[in-house]
């Protein structure tokens, strides 16, 4: 079944172009469809010359975590209301540790056990939209949306 509501189609590529990917998230609402939107931006290509993105970094080390934690907060502010995996970005967010919790080597770590952090969410809402980033970057590059309204569910029907 595809769920009423909007349908984003993102589009991504690995470090070189190639690897195209599409990934489709359903059942969004207006709000929740505009934070992923939003959020994707933050990938795109560093070759794009936008300030503050962070698509095609190459390892860890070439990420401002600091910046990147800065600017992620700000569309989270923006959208609180937004869901991922059916809670909201404020619920999630509210049982994540401060930053002033968290020594700089958990702000930046990829394991999460028994504990939210705001990287590990990044990290979970970046393979949302683009899956597993490429052999040997850290993220995908987001190239594009395409958003459809889906005004009633969708029912899934056998041609047997």
């Amino acid at each position: 079944m595809i769920p009423k509501g909007i349908k984003l189609d993102i589009t991504s590529w690995e470090n070189d172009g190639d690897h195209y990917r599409t990934i489709s998230i359903q059942g969004l609402s207006e709000e929740s469809a505009k934070f992923y939107v939003e959020f994707a931006n933050l990938f795109t290509s560093v070759l794009t010359m936008k300030a503050k993105t962070y698509g095609n970094a190459y390892d860890r080390s070439e990420v401002d975590w600091v910046q990147l934690r800065k600017d992620a907060n700000v569309i989270f502010a923006k959208y609180p209301n937004a869901k991922i995996y059916d809670r909201t970005i404020a619920e999630i967010l509210s049982e994540c540790k401060s930053e002033g919790e968290l020594s700089d080597d958990e702000l930046e770590s990829e394991e999460y056990p028994g504990e939210c952090n705001i990287i590990c969410f990044i990290g979970d809402i970046e393979y949302e939209l683009f899956g597993v980033s490429s052999e040997d970057r850290i993220f995908r590059v987001f190239e594009s949306y395409k958003a459809f309204y889906i005004p009633e569910d969708i029912q899934e029907i056998n041609l047997n």
